[in-house]
């Protein structure tokens, strides 16, 4: 039995704000033509039943006195959380993503534990898929698993070895949810632990604020530049739906690591960043709205450190400033890595100062007011917002990946929208392929390809400037 931390918590509640608060990760491999749906269900079983996520739903403390705790379901059929079928249509590009938003935007099932695996046959061949493929999707709630907690969870499926066959996957982390738990004895061990949290919340609170004073004082020494937070609201602020568009494409890994020759110092997400910040200006240009100030993209930051840790949400987020009022993609992409390097740096040393992460460590029956309220503000007509988009990275390795033998051509990670943040990205590799995904509200992203498109051109731009002998190659 364990508690759920005061983020994972804030996953939960923002559940009500009129957006399924899931994550997402998609796997397309090459077809899997001789496994059976019983077959896969056992080697969803054989990897994914050490995990403490297998198992665990939530129960919640009576009169929300405290964060619901993870509990040992005693009803757990392995059979509730796998399913196959088949591509709908004829199986093309946009067909699969129809499938997977589908998925997507359905709400978790609270009474269960929050995860499922889907499995999808019959993408037809193509440009991208020459010999056609079928597609593996993981899909959690962000209430269990952050960012890279799915990525984890989701590679225990995978191998990187095409030759290993049904062999489970030693757990990592011991279950800490081994026994059934009522409503009566997780209010007990919310009693019993009041006074010990009460206390570690005065002395937290206390750090917080001497952190915020350090962290004004180093402002304005200039030693740190504050976290950017106003934004010009456009079209991706509108106050979005449940419902989803997706895409992706591939970049050759190379071709983006080349591109980081032209402003020294930048990262891989860096160039990715600039990417995205083309391909929004190309958007807004579109939709007839060229914002005179630059947008501000919300960049997660894991906590977890060397080992990632299932089951807790360890996270943080940087305030990354796009520029995409600059239109040389040179320069754009060098102010994106002095303003990413700002907040990396901001984040290093005081990402604990700001009050907000004290507030989130309220109890539910005070916590869920302030967030509602808060989700309620977002949707407010004011002239500036604090965020854009949102852009993540989550790599999943330096080496190939195989599901039952079969190779992953490509993968992209699905994010739940905020209200008023109708567009989010996220970036990630493996071997040597670098993907940049989008999933975006409907009524705002209607046609996901022609922003695809956008992405590929915007990167065409910034690779063009490297002086290099050929065009660059777009996987997909």
């Amino acid at each position: 039995m364990r508690q759920l931390d005061p983020t994972s918590a804030i996953m939960l509640h923002l559940e009500g704000s009129g957006h399924h608060h899931n994550l997402m990760s998609v796997y397309f491999v090459d077809p899997l033509t001789s496994t059976s749906a019983d077959e896969l269900t056992a080697l969803v079983e054989a990897r994914l039943r050490n995990s403490p996520t297998y198992c665990a739903r939530l129960q919640n403390v009576p009169a929300a006195l405290g964060n619901p705790f993870w509990v040992r379901d005693p009803e757990f059929a392995v059979e509730n959380h796998v399913s196959t079928g088949v591509v709908s249509g004829r199986g093309t590009w946009r067909d699969a993503c129809d499938d997977i938003t589908s998925i997507f935007d359905k709400p978790m099932d609270f009474s269960r534990p929050t995860w499922e695996v889907h499995i999808r046959h019959g993408v037809a061949p193509c440009e991208r898929f020459p010999v056609g493929a079928s597609i593996v999707i993981v899909k959690v709630h962000h209430v269990a698993l952050d960012g890279l907690g799915l990525v984890q969870f989701s590679l225990r499926l995978f191998d990187t070895n095409p030759n290993t066959g049904l062999s489970p996957i030693a757990a990592d982390t011991p279950a800490t949810h081994t026994q059934p738990a009522g409503p009566l004895r997780v209010l007990g061990k919310v009693v019993a632990s009041s006074p010990g949290k009460a206390a570690a919340f005065a002395r937290d609170l206390t750090k917080t604020v001497r952190l915020n004073r350090k962290l004004v004082s180093a402002v304005a020494e200039g030693a740190i530049v504050p976290r950017p937070t106003k934004s010009a609201r456009t079209v991706l602020n509108d106050t979005t739906s449940s419902l989803h568009n997706f895409t992706g494409i591939a970049l050759p890994f190379a071709d983006v690591a080349r591109c980081r020759q032209l402003a020294p110092g930048a990262t891989i997400n860096d160039v990715a960043l600039a990417v995205i910040s083309g391909a929004l200006r190309k958007f807004l240009v579109e939709n007839d709205e060229i914002p005179t100030e630059d947008l501000i993209c919300g960049v997660p930051k894991s906590l977890h450190g060397d080992a990632v840790e299932e089951g807790i949400n360890k996270v943080t987020g940087l305030s990354v400033i796009l520029h995409n009022t600059i239109a040389d993609p040179v320069e754009r992409l060098a102010a994106i890595r002095t303003s990413s390097g700002h907040e990396k740096r901001r984040a290093e040393k005081f990402s604990a100062a700001e009050i907000a992460s004290m507030v989130i460590k309220l109890p539910p029956f005070m916590l869920k007011p302030i967030v509602t309220a808060e989700m309620k503000s977002t949707q407010s007509q004011s002239s500036t917002v604090n965020l854009s988009t949102v852009a993540t990275n989550m790599p999943r390795g330096v080496k190939e990946l195989y599901f039952q033998g079969e190779r992953v051509r490509e993968t992209y990670t699905l994010l739940p929208m905020n209200s008023g943040v109708g567009m989010k990205h996220e970036i990630t590799s493996i071997g040597d392929t670098v993907f940049i995904s989008v999933a975006a509200d409907r009524d705002l992203l209607p046609d996901a390809e022609s922003y695809a498109d956008k992405l590929r051109l915007s990167f065409a731009d910034l690779y063009s400037r490297t002086n290099a002998d050929r065009s660059p190659v777009t996987a997909s």
